[in-house]
């Protein structure tokens, strides 16, 4: 179910169709790109990059949440957005976590286009909008660029 591709360096494990789902894991990053689904592999990573808020990629967000909490996970998922959703999620979330009589916590940050978040790896991400599929801009080599229909694209990049 999950592809792998090598990308210099870097493996990424993960899956992508289109409406269903997008997950996406660089584990030499130490983060996961999208969480439309939450395989088990996935679970020790302690970032999550949201690209958007819409279903297929966000669902598997919840499942991610309580297994780590099964497996008492000493440091919260820190999962990035963009900021416009921030509230939403968190609600829904806490929401989810009444249904199941177990808090989902995590830690949410809102990134706005431009905003940069260092890795322990030495690279960096950095959150940009983007307009029609016709200005999408070209994919550099150096860069690993997730994209995400009318949000928040994501590329990580060497500092």
């Amino acid at each position: 179910m999950l592809s792998l591709l090598k990308a210099g360096p870097y493996t990424i494990r993960g899956v992508s169709v289109a409406g269903i789902y997008t997950s996406l894991q660089v584990k030499e990053l130490g983060v996961v790109l999208d969480l439309g689904l939450a395989p088990r592999g996935f679970c020790g990573t302690d970032q999550v990059f949201l690209s958007h808020a819409h279903v297929d990629h966000i669902s598997g967000l919840a499942g991610l949440l309580g297994v780590r909490g099964m497996m008492r996970k000493s440091v919260p998922l820190r999962v990035y957005m963009p900021e416009e959703v921030v509230d939403d999620l968190r609600e829904a979330l806490a929401a989810l976590g009444r249904l199941q009589h177990h808090a989902l916590e995590f830690e949410a940050v809102g990134m706005a286009p431009g905003d940069e978040c260092a890795l322990p790896s030495g690279m960096l991400v950095r959150a940009f909008r983007f307009g029609t599929v016709a200005d999408r801009p070209a994919m550099p080599v150096a860069h690993l660029t997730v994209r995400g229909r009318d949000g928040i694209w994501l590329t990580v990049e060497k500092r």
